[in-house]
C-alpha cells in the first residue's frame, strides 16, 4: 500500500464532482518556471473526469487520490480503479521547446519557424542540429497527404507498450480496474479529423492486446468550420470494439500546454 496516497477530491453526484473540479487550479507552468510531472498529471486527470462525469465511465459517489505506480486511484462506487498518467511526445520537441524559452536573443528567435515535420518519429536529431535550432532560417518541407495522422498513431502507441511494460512491474499496484491516461504533446497536433478516423480505429487494435482495460487519449483535431483545435477525449475500453471520441468538458480557463 502506498503510504503517500493523497486525497484530491471527494463527491457523491456529476454536480458535486464538476464544482469541486471547477475550483482546482490546473494551470501548469511554463517549461523553466518550475514544471513538475505533478503539474501535468493534476491537469490530465482532472480533464479527464470532468470529461467523464456524465458518462458510464464513472459511478457514484467517487474519490479521487494521488499516489504512485500508479499516478491515482480512483473509487467508483464501490470499484478500486488504478490510473496511470503519461505524455505522447518527441524528446527532440521537449527540448526544443524548452530551449526556446530560455533563448536570449527574442530577435534571433523569431527568426526560425521550425516546421512539425522536423520532428519525426524515431528520428532523432544531431548535436548539429539543435544547435542549430534558433540559428538557421531554413524551413522544412511541409506534412504531405496523413503523415501527420500516421505520425500521430505511432507516438500514441510507443506511449502504450512504455506503460505497458510499466504496469507488469511487480512493484507496480494492480486494482480491479487498470486505467491508462495519454495526453499528446507531440509535433503532429494539427490533425485533419476525417484523415484521423481510420487510425483511431486502428489503435483499438493495439488497445484489446493490452493490459490496461481502458485507455484514454486527450488530443484534438481541426474543424472544417473552425480556425481553432477542438480538444477530444478518445476512450478505449478492451470490452468494446468501438473507440469513442468524447468532446472535452473543460471547465476552467485553461485549454493546454506544450
Amino acid at each position: 500500500m502506498d503510504k503517500t496516497q493523497k486525497t484530491i477530491l471527494s463527491d457523491n453526484n456529476t454536480e458535486d464532482l464538476l464544482c469541486c473540479l471547477s475550483k482546482i487550479d490546473i494551470s501548469v507552468p511554463g517549461r523553466t518556471e518550475g514544471r513538475t510531472p505533478e503539474h501535468r498529471e493534476l491537469y490530465s486527470i482532472c480533464r479527464l473526469l470532468s470529461t467523464l462525469a456524465n458518462t458510464q465511465y464513472l459511478s457514484y459517489p467517487v474519490s479521487l487520490k494521488k499516489r504512485e505506480s500508479p499516478d491515482f486511484r480512483l473509487c467508483c462506487s464501490d470499484q478500486q480503479i488504478g490510473i496511470e498518467v503519461t505524455e505522447a511526445t518527441h524528446s527532440d520537441y521537449s527540448e526544443y521547446l524548452t530551449r526556446s524559452k530560455t533563448h536570449t536573443s527574442k530577435a534571433e528567435l523569431n527568426s526560425k519557424i521550425l516546421c512539425p515535420p522536423t520532428f519525426q518519429y524515431g528520428k532523432k536529431l544531431t548535436k548539429k542540429q539543435k544547435n542549430d535550432f534558433h540559428t538557421s532560417n531554413e524551413l522544412d518541407d511541409g506534412w504531405v497527404g496523413d503523415k501527420p495522422e500516421k505520425e500521430w498513431l505511432l507516438y500514441i502507441k510507443e506511449a502504450i507498450e512504455k506503460k505497458n511494460k510499466k504496469l507488469k512491474h511487480p512493484n507496480f499496484e494492480k486494482f480491479e480496474q487498470n486505467w491508462l491516461l495519454i495526453y499528446v504533446n507531440t509535433p503532429t497536433s494539427i490533425l485533419e479529423k476525417e484523415l484521423l478516423k481510420p487510425y483511431i480505429e486502428d489503435l483499438q487494435r493495439t488497445c484489446d492486446s493490452q493490459d490496461f482495460d481502458k485507455i484514454f487519449i486527450e488530443t484534438g483535431w481541426t474543424e472544417e468550420d473552425s480556425e481553432t483545435s477542438k480538444p477530444f477525449i478518445i476512450a478505449y475500453s478492451r470490452a468494446s470494439k468501438n473507440p469513442e471520441c468524447i468532446p472535452l468538458n473543460n471547465v476552467w480557463k485553461y485549454s493546454s500546454f506544450t
